[in-house]
């Protein structure tokens, strides 16, 4: 069973750690990153060389998010998000998408996956 699990912030990793170790080690899972937004910004943390640390070898990187926090910024990032995820739905198929949290970063994953009528676990 392919497993997607949706990450875009530093805080992400450390809640979904025990869930990833343990998908991880079951064989009846294949699992694959999908990161995006602050996980992949240097100036937030670049939370993905911590996935890499650990061993997650399949990774999808995601689009890319405005270094600024105006108002426009994150108005112009989420649609941006949003038609990249349109595109990376369109190419990649996952039995199951596990999505953290309710900030903003996440939501324009969620709202892409619509029309494809993806089966998302929202965690928190």
């Amino acid at each position: 069973m392919k497993i997607g699990v949706l990450t875009c912030t530093r805080a992400d990793y450390g809640i979904y750690r025990p869930l990833l170790t343990k998908i991880k080690a079951d064989t009846r899972f294949d699992l694959e990153i999908i990161a995006f937004g602050m996980d992949l910004q240097a100036s937030q943390g670049n939370t993905i060389e911590a996935l890499l640390k650990d061993w997650y070898a399949k990774i999808k990187k995601v689009g890319s998010m405005h270094e600024g926090d105006s108002i426009f910024d994150i108005a112009y990032g989420y649609g941006a998000l949003v038609s990249d995820f349109a595109r990376f739905w369109q190419e990649h198929y996952f039995d199951h998408i596990f999505a953290l949290g309710d900030r903003w970063e996440m939501s324009p994953a969620v709202q892409a996956s619509i029309p494809y009528k993806l089966k998302i676990a929202h965690l928190h």
